[in-house]
């Protein structure tokens, strides 16, 4: 408890102004001063009959003592304030940063929230895995090639023709990585700065993974022009990947 209090001290006078260091010292070299002069007249009975310069040595000494501790005091009070202010501030815009994010995922997409587009990706990659499996001959291998489609365009209405789609899935992809540049590059350190919540270090890592993943052919099914089955299933994974970043953000910053 005691060290506590020491650091405690210590950060006190480190975070004052550098006037107002100077100002306590001098004043506490002042008022030590006058200690030691008061004590030695006192020994060698140096005050007798000066009763008024008594009261005025007195009350100098104590300003001398009482004015730093107030100084360092209201300097820590100030400080305070306007760190919580800065606080208040870095939650607002990571508040308003992580909205955009969650809505910037949505917008091509159908689903009404994040958890019903990690719902729906999820159905297609499990069933875009097991399509892999199959053989073209394997009498389930058109019944599930139908449901993918269903589902996929269900999840993602197109325009009225591919190069619509692959023209606004390009916007998306730009909008998602400009967006997570913000959140990793500017949110994030102001958040850790002011001890605010964040993801963990492999969420976070693993959420910009999948944004790179967004800008590699494999995991792109329009990398071609056209949608991709073959590429569907990571472009799912990583979906949902940014999905749950989104989520765990949403729920600290809401």
């Amino acid at each position: 408890m005691g060290q506590g209090r020491v650091t405690r001290a210590r950060r006190w006078w480190v975070s004052a102004p550098a006037v107002i260091r100077r100002s306590t010292l001098v004043l506490l070299v002042l008022g030590s001063a006058l200690v030691c002069t008061g004590l030695w007249l006192d020994h060698i009975h140096g005050w007798t009959g000066h009763e008024f310069l008594i009261n005025l040595v007195s009350s100098l000494t104590s300003l001398c003592f009482g004015v730093p501790a107030a100084l360092l005091v209201f300097s820590h009070l100030g400080n305070a304030q306007e760190e919580a202010r800065q606080k208040e501030r870095a939650r607002a815009y990571a508040t308003h940063e992580v909205q955009e994010f969650k809505q910037t995922l949505l917008q091509p997409f159908s689903a009404a929230d994040l958890d019903d587009l990690v719902d729906q990706a999820s159905t297609l990659r499990d069933d875009l895995r097991s399509l892999r499996l199959m053989h073209r001959g394997d009498p389930r291998y058109g019944p599930v090639l139908e449901g993918i489609n269903t589902r996929w365009n269900s999840m993602l209405p197109g325009g009225p023709e591919p190069r619509d789609e692959l023209a606004s899935m390009e916007r998306w992809r730009h909008r998602v990585q400009n967006q997570w540049k913000i959140l990793n590059d500017e949110v994030r350190p102001r958040a850790v700065d002011f001890n605010l919540p964040w993801l963990p270090t492999q969420s976070n890592a693993d959420a910009g993974q999948a944004v790179n993943g967004l800008f590699t052919e494999e995991h792109f099914p329009w990398s071609t022009g056209e949608p991709r089955p073959s590429r569907a299933a990571y472009f799912c994974q990583d979906l949902i990947g940014l999905c749950a970043a989104a989520r765990d953000l949403t729920s600290m910053y809401s």
